[in-house]
């Protein structure tokens, strides 16, 4: 778990150190994700992909977690689709449950093997998408970092929890302040 820890951002903040071999097929890999990354080709599948969904399955569950470390610093991911800063996590599976969907998210999302996870500590209704969404938050403060390569994910990146960045979006600002006791609990999203 210390070890872990200890690779998140080093002052100044940077990128979560993960997966970088010199081995020919992650160099592959990384080439596709930073051409994949700087094509409007992400934002058009996410779109595509949203409305698709918003048709298809009106009513969704999805699950974010608060992964702090113990310098007091949050996990936040920027995706390859969309701009700012969020929470990890994504939408449970069929036959999966919110807390293992969860740990799935944010080891495939944040490269971060949790092993305990905290709540749930809320239940949040998102209607401001176009249909019925429902999210259900997590922390998570014993864990280890693990590589992973996703194409979904940009960047990577540990910000003090008292100091979201500018660009993060506004739900996950108002979730850490919430997870800090600064404003009361919400249910909605």
């Amino acid at each position: 778990m210390a070890e872990g820890k200890s690779i998140g951002c080093s002052p100044p903040l940077g990128p979560l150190a993960v997966n970088r071999p010199s081995d020919p097929t992650t160099a592959a890999a990384g080439r596709l994700t930073r051409w994949f990354q700087a094509t409007p080709l992400p934002r058009m599948i996410w779109l595509a992909r949203q409305g698709y969904l918003g048709i298809a399955r009106p009513f969704r569950l999805g699950v974010r977690t608060i992964v702090v470390d113990d310098q007091e610093r949050v996990l936040l991911v920027r995706h390859s689709y969309r701009p700012g800063w969020h929470l990890p996590g994504g939408g449970v599976k069929k036959w999966e449950t919110a807390p293992d969907a969860a740990i799935r998210e944010v080891l495939e999302e944040g490269g971060v093997a949790i092993a305990a996870l905290e709540g749930p500590l809320g239940v949040y209704a998102n209607f401001r998408i176009g249909y019925c969404d429902h999210v259900v938050l997590y922390a998570a403060r014993d864990w280890q970092t693990t590589p992973t390569h996703s194409l979904e994910i940009a960047e990577r990146r540990f910000f003090p929890l008292r100091a979201c960045p500018d660009d993060a979006s506004t739900p996950t600002k108002r979730r850490l302040a919430e997870y800090r006791g600064v404003v009361p609990w919400d249910t909605h999203w």
